[in-house]
């Protein structure tokens, strides 16, 4: 499917259509067929997630990818806390002991 010009159509009435068209792809690294894709996209958002992505992973990725199609990483699953009481999953930590109920 990836070789077909008929997917190369389907992405280009898709850029027509919408400002930003995402594709959610298998690790880079694992799949020679994702590797394809670079050839329709105009970039790579490379997804690590803490404590679980080897560097050699991320390495390897860095060494398929074209330098000038790498747009940024996004570091996934991080859950250790600021000094400002917040996750970096978005999620506020609850202090049951003094939260106060809502009125819903």
């Amino acid at each position: 499917m990836l070789k077909s010009p008929r997917f190369g159509e389907l992405l280009d009435a898709a850029r027509q259509q919408f400002d930003y068209v995402v594709l959610d792809t298998p690790p880079l690294v694992s799949l020679s067929d994702c590797r394809l894709i670079g050839n329709w996209v105009d970039g790579f958002l490379i997804v690590v997630a803490a404590h679980r992505t080897h560097r050699k992973l991320v390495e390897e990725a860095l060494n398929v990818l074209e330098p000038a199609k790498v747009v940024g990483f996004v570091f996934n699953n991080e859950r250790s806390s600021t000094r400002y009481g917040y996750h970096h999953n978005g999620a506020a930590p609850v202090n049951r002991k003094h939260s106060k109920p809502t009125d819903a």
